[in-house]
């Protein structure tokens, strides 16, 4: 210990000596313009220079006369001033501040009240090796599961951002990526399109808007040869929103639903003409409900005209069909209205029932007819039969 203050007298003294010969000593402050060349102290203990104001808070200070400078506290740890305010500050418990003398965490940036927080991390700045990447990892557990995040030459790919994950020691580099030619982003895959998911979804953004699965929309591509493609087109100059499936496991997707900016909808058919659903192809159902305006219960009402059969037998020699039922031609160019159809093919139906009717009241005076020429006729010949016994008599 009586070594320790011989040095110490030592150094001070011969630092003294020598600052007296540079300083000019006014007031409490020294002010030199010539260069200070300190004598070298080695000291094996501590160096402790008390402070003015608390002696349990020892520090040491560069600050100057503009408030700029660096403090090293006791309690508070090291600060670096500017402007007479702490910018960045290290703290004894391994807090690091920047922009704030109360870090909340390891590492804690702010501006304050104003001003944005930039943190850049950079690499290959002459832009002459691409393995040269700024990367970022997160670690816990050990550092056997975390996050790698940034740029990789080796593991994303060049000039593409990616987010890697590690679990149980094992890294996997496919998590997310962006492209940053483009600005595609890919979870599990390196994007093709502007935005894709594995080989399993892909976001086509062009002339169409697409969706395609196990598909990728430019080119065409099959993403996967084993299994079927399918796709959803948004058509926005044309107004078309079309669903389309692949016929073989390695075919583009065909449009086989569509619906047009009016609602109508098209299956197996993009042409809709005037017709809300057009359906190229047959129509499998177990009920179908057609609401009609109008029915054809007015052939039983009083007074209507049945036409006679010789009159209907007339209208089908000439044309070929029932009145006011549309001829295979008509049907062959403009279809048939399933309700009016009903509604008309009930009436003729109405109407047969009609013949009928009047067919069996003919029929039954018929049969009062011939059942009374039965009863004559058996009477006469049992007139006939006495005549003859008569005779033979």
């Amino acid at each position: 210990m009586k070594d320790l203050k011989f040095i110490s007298l030592v150094f001070i003294l011969s630092l003294t000596s020598s600052l007296k010969a540079q300083f000019t000593f006014e007031n409490n402050e020294a002010t030199t313009t010539n260069e200070i060349v300190a004598p070298v102290l080695r000291l094996s203990n501590e160096l402790r220079l008390a402070n003015t104001f608390s002696a349990a808070d020892p520090t040491i200070g560069t600050m100057d006369n503009s408030s700029y400078g660096i403090n090293l506290h006791k309690t508070e740890g090291i600060g670096f001033a500017l402007n007479g305010i702490h910018q960045m500050v290290f703290q004894p418990n391994g807090n690091v501040g920047f922009g704030t003398t109360s870090p909340l965490g390891k590492l804690h940036v702010s501006t304050g009240t104003s001003g944005d927080a930039l943190f850049r991390l950079e690499a290959d700045t002459d832009n002459n090796n691409e393995s040269d990447n700024p990367m970022i990892e997160l670690r816990q557990d050990g550092g056997q599961v975390g996050v790698n995040m940034g740029f990789s030459e080796e593991y994303f790919g060049g000039n593409i951002f990616g987010i890697g994950t590690r679990y149980l020691n094992a890294d996997s580099w496919g998590a997310f990526r962006i492209n940053t030619l483009n600005g595609y982003v890919g979870i599990g895959t390196t994007p093709q399109e502007k935005f894709q998911v594995e080989n399993s979804f892909v976001f086509h953004v062009g002339g169409h808007d697409v969706l395609g699965f196990k598909y990728q929309p430019t080119g065409g591509v099959d993403l996967d040869a084993t299994k079927y493609a399918a796709e959803v087109r948004f058509d926005p100059v044309g107004g078309f929103l079309r669903l389309g499936t692949s016929s073989g496991l390695t075919d583009s997707p065909i449009t086989r639903l569509s619906i047009s900016k009016e609602g109508n909808v098209g299956i197996g058919n993009l042409s809709t003409g005037s017709h809300r659903l057009a359906v190229e192809g047959s129509i499998g159902a177990r009920e179908i409900k057609v609401e009609a305006s109008g029915w054809s219960d007015f052939v039983f009402e009083e007074g209507y005209s049945l036409p006679t059969l010789e009159e209907v037998e007339l209208h089908i020699k000439e044309f070929g069909h029932l009145k006011d039922i549309p001829s295979a031609s008509d049907v062959a160019k403009d279809g048939i209205n399933l309700g009016e159809m009903d509604a008309k093919l009930l009436q003729k139906i109405e109407e047969l029932t009609l013949y009928t009717v009047e067919q069996e009241k003919d029929l039954n005076e018929k049969d009062s007819k011939i059942k009374l020429l039965e009863e004559k006729l058996d009477l006469m010949n049992q007139q006939l039969q006495k005549i003859q016994i008569f005779i033979d008599n």
